[in-house]
């Protein structure tokens, strides 16, 4: 797997633009997460756990956001176990379109296909395992 900018994949002014918007907008929600915490963002509150007492599957990212954004990764992994990941992939996004935005250029990842897919099963299978043990583990305990 290799990455690589390729001039016959140049991207047009409104592309970059688009991009540009793009990180600004991610850029402008994390630094929201950073400065104001869990506490601070409207509607962080759960109502399928105010209901059910059990956490859903997304119970939590919010906190270790949070505390990604503040280098706390210990933290951020007991607060959600997917949350320090996350991170690294908003980070990844942004730079990866400003690098376009401002190169003009769009980024290739040339890798099989069939990677891609088991990537992406892979990720959602691991998000729905955590859930279930950690509702069970809640259920339990």
């Amino acid at each position: 797997m290799h990455i690589v900018t390729t001039h016959h994949r140049a991207l047009s002014l409104r592309a970059r633009g688009v991009r540009a918007i793009l990180a600004a907008w991610l850029s402008f929600a994390m630094a929201l997460v950073y400065s104001l915490g869990p506490d601070g963002i409207p509607l962080t509150t759960c109502r399928i756990r105010e209901i059910t007492g059990i956490s859903c599957l997304t119970c939590g990212l919010t906190r270790s956001l949070h505390a990604s954004t503040h280098g706390d990764f210990l933290s951020a992994f007991s607060f959600h176990l997917l949350g320090p990941l996350l991170f690294c992939g908003m980070l990844c996004a942004v730079m990866i379109w400003i690098q376009e935005a401002v190169a003009g250029n769009r980024l290739v990842v040339h890798c099989h296909a069939a990677l891609k897919k088991h990537v992406l099963a892979g990720v959602g299978i691991i998000s729905i395992f955590y859930g279930v043990v950690r509702a069970i583990w809640e259920v339990i305990m």
